[in-house]
């Protein structure tokens, strides 16, 4: 796997949100569609982010979350 690369799972697990969280910021605009990036694996299709640039965002909403609604 590409190491600038995070899974869906693994994305979940090391932030602590959920499915729900990252869909509907991803409806609202807050995470960029092009950042989902869909590849086949051995397993299956499975859903990745660009490592760096989804953390730092999911992050940055999780401190406004604190200050404001969303």
């Amino acid at each position: 796997m590409d190491e600038n690369l995070i899974t869906k799972k693994d994305l979940l697990t090391l932030t602590g949100i959920s499915y729900g969280s990252l869909y509907r910021w991803k409806r609202q605009k807050l995470i960029p569609d092009q950042w989902f990036i869909h590849r086949s694996t051995f397993t299956g299709q499975e859903t990745f982010f660009p490592r760096e640039e989804i953390l730092e965002r999911i992050k940055r909403i999780q401190d406004l979350k604190d200050g404001m609604s969303l």
